[in-house]
C-alpha cells in the first residue's frame, strides 16, 4: 500500500466503527456444559491479551452480572487513565470491581467514649455530611444516612455511615430481590413524617425493616435523622435509644483502604480500563422466547472484546515522546518503507523491496512522497509517530552500497544489510 492511498479494505484493525465490539454467544443444554464453555472462553481471552502484549497487566475481575446473573467477569487492564477501580486481595489473589467487592470499612472505634444524653438539633438547609459534621461539631464518621428503598413490594431502610454510600447491587442480592429503587418522596414523607434527607432509624413503622451496614458497628454518640424535617438526633446509642442490631451487613460500595472481610487484609487498589467481558446470560433471553431443545430450556453465555478500547489502551501503554510503538501482533503494517532522494532508481528499488516483503507475507506501508518539503526528516518523524515496528530505508547512497537500512521502532536498533537478505531480519 502506498502512503498516499486510501486505507486498505483488507485491514481489519483500523477500518472503522464496525469493529468497535466483538461479540460471541454460546448455547447449552445444562449448567455443566455452560461452565465448561465459560472456562474455555476465559482461557481464550487470556491468551488473546497475552498475544497483544498486555497479558501481564490484564486481569480477570469479578463484576456485577446485572440483570443476568449474580456475577459476570471483566478483563481489566491496569492504567492510570482507567475509569474503574479494581481491588486486589493479595492473600486470595482475587480481583474485584470495586462496585461489587465484599468489604469492611476502616474501623471507627470510640467505644471508650461515655454515652451522652440524646437530643434533637435543628439545622436548616445543610447540604452534605461534611457541612453537617461541622455544624454539629462531630466527625463525619459519627453521621448516619438512613435511606429508604422500595424493594419489590416492601420498603426497607438502610442505615449507613455518613461517609459511605449504599450499594444497591449488594442490597438486591442480600434480599434476593427482583427490583430495588429509592423510595419516592411521598413514601418517605408517609413513613417518616419528614422530607427526604431527615429520615432516621428511630421510631420507624414496624413494617419498615432497618438494615445496618458494617460501617456503623462500634460507634457511640452517633447522629441520625430525627424523622422531622430540619432536625437531627445526636448522641444516639445502641442499647439505650435503639436495639443493638443482631446483624450488620456489607451494603456499601468498596473504597480504597477497605479490607476483605474474609481475610481481614486491606485491598490493593488499581485504576483500570475494561477491555473485555464475559457474562452468564442463563435463561434471560431463552425463557421469553420459549427457546427449548427436547423440552430443555437453553442456557446462554455472552463474550465480548472491546476492540476499540483495546486499541486505545495499547496506544496508551505502547508509546514514547516520538509517537506510538505498536506491538507487532496488532500493528497496522509491519514495515514502513521510506524512499529517500530524487533519483528514480531509488524508487524503482523501493518498489522491488515492497514486492519482496509482501511476497513473504509482510505488510508494507510505502512512503513514496517526492515533494520538496517532504525530506528524510519528515518521513522518519512520520514513521516514529505512526509506530510501525520496522522502518526500512533505501536512499541513493544505500543504493550504491547495495544495502538497505532497518530501524526497529521498539529498540531503535539500526541494521544495514544486503538487498537479498534484508527480509529475513524483519521478525513477524
Amino acid at each position: 500500500s502506498k502512503f498516499r492511498n486510501e486505507p486498505r479494505a483488507k485491514s481489519g484493525i483500523l477500518r472503522g466503527r464496525e469493529f468497535l465490539m466483538k461479540d460471541a454467544y454460546s448455547f447449552h443444554l445444562n449448567e455443566e456444559d455452560f461452565e465448561t464453555c465459560y472456562t474455555k472462553m476465559k482461557d481464550v481471552y487470556t491468551n488473546i491479551y497475552d498475544r497483544l502484549g498486555i497479558g501481564d497487566r490484564t486481569y480477570y475481575v469479578a463484576a456485577s452480572g446485572g440483570d443476568f446473573s449474580k456475577f459476570s467477569h471483566e478483563f481489566q487492564t491496569i492504567s492510570d487513565i482507567g475509569e474503574d477501580t479494581l481491588l486486589h486481595d493479595v492473600v486470595q489473589d482475587t480481583w474485584y470491581n470495586s462496585e461489587i467487592a465484599p468489604c469492611l470499612a476502616p474501623e471507627w472505634d470510640n467505644s471508650k467514649e461515655k454515652a451522652a444524653p440524646m437530643e434533637a438539633i435543628e439545622g436548616k438547609d445543610i447540604i452534605g455530611v461534611e457541612e453537617l459534621s461541622k455544624f454539629l461539631g462531630i466527625s463525619v464518621e459519627k453521621t448516619t444516612k438512613t435511606i429508604l428503598f422500595q424493594v419489590d413490594t416492601s420498603v426497607v431502610a438502610v442505615a449507613i455511615r455518613g461517609d459511605r454510600g449504599v450499594n444497591e447491587w449488594k442490597l438486591r442480592n442480600l434480599l434476593n430481590a427482583e427490583k430495588v429503587a429509592l423510595a419516592s418522596e411521598e413514601t418517605v414523607m408517609e413513613l417518616t413524617g419528614a422530607t427526604v434527607g431527615y429520615a432516621g432509624p428511630l421510631n420507624l413503622p414496624a413494617s419498615v425493616k432497618v438494615l445496618w451496614d458494617t460501617s456503623c458497628r462500634g460507634r457511640v454518640n452517633f447522629e441520625c435523622g430525627a424523622n422531622k424535617t430540619d432536625f437531627h438526633s445526636i448522641n444516639v446509642n445502641f442499647g439505650r435509644d435503639l436495639d443493638e442490631p443482631t446483624d450488620f451487613y456489607d451494603l456499601t460500595e468498596a473504597q480504597v483502604g477497605d479490607k476483605n472481610p474474609e481475610t481481614g487484609k486491606e485491598y490493593e487498589s488499581h485504576r483500570a480500563v475494561e477491555v473485555g467481558n464475559i457474562f452468564p446470560l442463563a435463561n434471560k433471553f431463552s425463557k421469553p422466547f420459549n427457546f427449548k431443545i427436547d423440552g430443555k430450556e437453553i442456557l446462554m453465555g455472552c463474550y465480548g472484546i472491546g476492540v476499540s478500547r483495546t486499541m486505545g489502551i495499547l496506544a496508551e501503554i505502547f508509546n514514547d515522546e516520538k509517537g506510538l510503538k505498536w506491538p507487532k501482533n496488532v500493528a497496522p503494517y509491519s514495515v514502513y518503507l521510506a524512499a529517500i532522494g530524487k533519483n528514480d532508481a531509488v524508487y524503482e528499488q523501493a518498489e522491488l523491496l515492497e514486492k519482496e516483503l509482501e511476497n513473504v507475507g509482510i505488510e508494507v506501508l510505502y512512503d513514496d512522497r517526492r515533494e520538496k518539503k517532504v525530506g528524510p526528516g519528515q518521513k522518519f518523524s512520520d514513521s516514529e509517530l505512526l509506530g510501525i515496528p520496522y522502518r526500512v530505508v533505501i536512499s541513493e547512497s544505500l543504493l550504491e552500497e547495495g544495502k538497505v537500512e532497518i530501524v526497529e521502532r521498539e529498540t531503535g536498533e539500526v541494521t544495514k544489510c544486503d538487498f537479498d537478505s534484508f527480509s529475513d531480519l524483519i521478525k513477524p
